[in-house]
């Protein structure tokens, strides 16, 4: 019989906030969140166990005004610098110039990690990131699937 301590050493999490911009132009987190068996340096998530893990992102983005022209926002998760995911949407509809569009991008990913993996999260054009009204909702996370063994292999990541 497993004791708690095994059992509960062998879970991971990590749940971050992103931080308001000051005079930067990356995203950056706020380490004040959740990191059990996950550190967190030089805006990398660091893996210390290895397993299959739920990795995901959701932020929020602010267009003060639109114009005549589009305006794509990507967003990308990164493996050991490796683009695993991305996502871009138009934030601006050329056709429709309007004001304050207000927009998110979600992106998650299921992943075999292995310790000292680094999660990688940019954002490309970085000014729109909304941290007035969304600053708090604006997270990167992560957890360790910790049950049964599937005996399923996982997609292949192209």
């Amino acid at each position: 019989m497993q004791s708690l301590q095994s059992i509960t050493s062998k879970k991971a999490a990590a749940y971050l906030q992103a931080l308001k911009p000051v005079n930067q132009s990356q995203l950056r987190w706020n380490t004040d969140g959740i990191l059990h068996n996950m550190w967190f340096h030089n805006e990398s998530l660091t893996v210390q166990l290895p397993g299959l893990y739920f990795v995901y992102c959701h932020l929020h983005f602010h267009v003060t005004t639109c114009n005549e022209k589009p305006l794509h926002q990507k967003l990308e998760l990164f493996v050991n610098n490796i683009s695993m995911k991305h996502t871009t949407r138009n934030l601006c509809d050329p056709r429709n110039p309007t004001e304050n569009v207000y927009q998110d991008l979600f992106q998650v990913l299921l992943v075999e990690l292995e310790a000292d993996d680094q999660i990688v999260v940019k954002i490309h054009p970085f000014e729109h990131l909304d941290v007035a009204l969304s600053a708090k909702n604006n997270v990167l996370g992560a957890f360790k699937y910790t049950g049964e063994k599937w005996g399923v292999p996982l997609p292949s990541s192209n």
